[in-house]
């Protein structure tokens, strides 16, 4: 998913993209991740930071469960 808006619904994507068959780009998954990411967004914006930082400091949080990630990039 991208923060920037440039995520779009399945149907969107060639035949042969992977996002055609992944679950993140359909229905209800896509409406909820849409949601999401634009929850991201306001908050990047009343901090005056960009939105992938916003997701880089709610994984690092996530501690253990951030799947191996120690540091922002």
């Amino acid at each position: 998913m991208s923060f920037g808006g440039g995520a779009f619904s399945y149907r969107k994507y060639p035949e042969g993209d992977f996002r055609r068959g992944d679950p993140r780009y359909q229905g209800k998954n896509f409406d909820a991740n849409m949601r999401a990411a634009e929850v991201v967004r306001k908050i990047a914006q009343s901090l005056g930071v960009k939105p992938g930082q916003v997701a880089i400091a709610w994984l690092l949080h996530q501690g253990s469960a951030g799947q191996g990630v120690r540091a922002a990039l």
